[in-house]
């Protein structure tokens, strides 16, 4: 990444700095003093870890309503007789 100025090159696009700092907000938690001590010792960088399980967390969640709202359609459109793979196939086998 290269400084020119007020700007930012990185490979090879301007971008300004207001472009590449995110937007974040702060999330505060409580923990034993124990623990803050021990990850500190333990070179644990708790705020990548913690950042890390929040958005599997958002990845989860959000498969799992997905999967949820796919079940539910599936119940409401309920089973399909036949084999309409093979006849969409044949139909345009037939148009050809």
């Amino acid at each position: 990444m290269l400084s020119t100025g007020k700007h930012t090159q990185v490979d090879h696009i301007p971008l300004t700095w207001c472009s590449i700092i995110p937007k974040t907000v702060i999330i505060t938690i409580r923990v034993p003093r124990r623990v803050k001590e021990e990850l500190e010792k333990l070179g644990i960088d708790y705020t990548r870890e913690i950042e890390d399980y929040l958005l599997r967390r958002i990845r989860e969640e959000r498969a799992r309503r997905v999967a949820e709202e796919m079940d539910r359609s599936s119940r409401e459109i309920g089973r399909v007789d036949g084999n309409l793979a093979a006849e969409y196939t044949r139909e345009d086998r037939d148009k050809l």
